[in-house]
């Protein structure tokens, strides 16, 4: 029994390493303030066939295993995927690292200063506008209907869930 499990593990491994791979390799390659979800999506792909391939070589083809190998390969690229969009794009993980790198301490006035020269915020504004969620015009920034309604149903969600909209 546990050989079996260390080939589906293996096979999972082997497709999660070509997706991490190459989704870090065209990323650095090619910059991008946009997420490339489509891009994202046909890795993902890729590597769970690297998985399946992988695993079909290693036992055959027996149902069980494959399905729980795409499914296991599916659990484990999520996970990364929201590990590497909250390290990548993470304020406090950002102000953490510059505070690091200045002895631990930083005047307030710098902190706000760089995170307002930086172009998330307006990344952000951009992909909304794109999305059809605002509207620019000039230095105003409006919500559209569509964007209202999102705004609606998220402030919806938070108090459900006795939170509070804050990012």
């Amino acid at each position: 029994m546990h050989a079996a499990l260390w080939r589906l593990a293996i096979a999972v491994m082997a497709g999660v390493a070509v997706f991490v791979a190459a989704h870090l390799a065209i990323w650095r390659a090619t910059p991008s303030s946009h997420p490339r979800i489509r891009l994202l999506g046909w890795l993902a792909a890729i590597g769970t066939s690297v998985s399946l391939i992988t695993c079909w070589l290693m036992v055959g083809f027996k149902l069980t295993e494959l399905c729980a190998v795409v499914w296991v390969d599916t659990f484990v690229i999520v996970f990364y995927l929201f590990v590497y969009a909250g390290v990548a794009r993470s304020v406090s993980l950002t102000l953490l690292a510059q505070l690091s790198a200045s002895t631990g301490s930083v005047n307030m006035d710098r902190l706000v200063a760089d995170y307002l020269a930086s172009s998330r915020l307006r990344d952000r504004i951009e992909l909304m506008r794109a999305s059809g969620l605002v509207r620019v015009t000039g230095d105003v920034v409006a919500l559209t209907r569509r964007g209202a309604r999102v705004a609606q149903g998220a402030s919806l969600l938070s108090r459900l869930t006795c939170g509070d909209l804050r990012g």
